[in-house]
């Protein structure tokens, strides 16, 4: 498990990882990698009932991990750190978030049912988008939507931004091909979100 960075292709070891195979696992980072802040938190489903959490700080060579119980978290959608609170959320398709919290040597966690914005309430403290990618015509904006690209579906990974000056966090998509198509036959395409900024990294902070 590493961070890179395809601009100045400087690439991060995280060490000790504690898992060789990635299969539903969902990570957040809480800042830039070369920060002696960054906190990395990766969760994977054990069985039906169990949640793994893995926390790594920079600077540390092993990871805290820990089991727990979750028999009311469906699929991860989104996973992203909220900044302002410095905790991690993870939103599961049924409006569940599953939040870690870091402070100093003590790690802790909450299950959680957020709503999604009501006009008439408060105002939320942070946004969510479900489908985020679909709704902003992405896949037209790509040249991607014309008849001869019917046959292209999509996976994107889930990101965070800010919007009003709060956190919003988009949820991964996966988007079907337009027309019946055997699998073999069509492209599936597989989207990461990019931010357009370029950061060289001083070789002392190449490693963790």
């Amino acid at each position: 498990m590493f961070f890179f960075q395809p601009f100045s292709k400087t690439k991060i070891d995280l060490p000790g990882c504690p898992f060789s195979e990635l299969s539903d696992h969902v990570a957040a980072f809480s800042c830039a990698p070369t920060s002696w802040a960054c906190e990395v938190c990766v969760i994977n489903r054990v069985n039906g009932y169990e949640l793994k959490l893995h926390l790594l700080r920079r600077g540390d060579k092993e990871w805290f991990q820990r089991d727990i119980p979750c028999s009311g978290i469906d699929t991860i959608k989104c996973a992203a750190c909220r900044t302002d609170q410095q905790e991690f959320y993870f939103f599961d398709n049924t409006d569940r978030l599953f939040i870690v919290f870091t402070d100093h040597n003590l790690v802790g966690w909450r299950f959680f049912r957020w709503s999604p914005v009501d006009p008439t309430g408060p105002q939320p403290k942070f946004f969510v988008s479900k489908s985020y990618f679909m709704n902003t015509d992405m896949k037209k904006k790509l040249g991607l939507a014309m008849a001869n690209h019917e046959a292209v579906s999509f996976s994107t990974c889930g990101t965070q931004r800010k919007s009003g000056g709060k956190d919003s966090f988009v949820y991964n998509e996966s988007i079907s091909c337009n027309r019946r198509i055997e699998e073999s036959k069509s492209r599936q395409l597989r989207g990461v979100w990019i931010y357009p900024k370029f950061y060289r990294v001083p070789p002392k902070e190449e490693t963790w």
